[in-house]
């Protein structure tokens, strides 16, 4: 082993993550893209939470944005 980290593009995770999401198999996918399930399952967490360009915008609104500033 190298030692040496992979790096995957947004693009590329979101391309697995739709996969998985369009009903394909968790382990196929991840066997067939040479990187592991749970590491799937981060990115479909990412994708989910809008970190990924998933359903989230993960925009803040205006309300907690004064919260925040009333805390700070």
């Amino acid at each position: 082993m190298s030692g040496q980290r992979r790096r995957f593009s947004d693009e590329f995770k979101v391309q697995v993550v739709q996969e998985v999401l369009q009903g394909a198999s968790q382990a196929a996918v991840a066997r067939r893209h040479n990187v592991s399930a749970n590491t799937i399952l981060l990115w479909q967490k990412a994708y989910k939470s809008g970190r990924l360009g998933g359903g989230a915008t993960g925009a803040v609104s205006p309300e907690v944005r004064a919260l925040e500033l009333q805390v700070a």
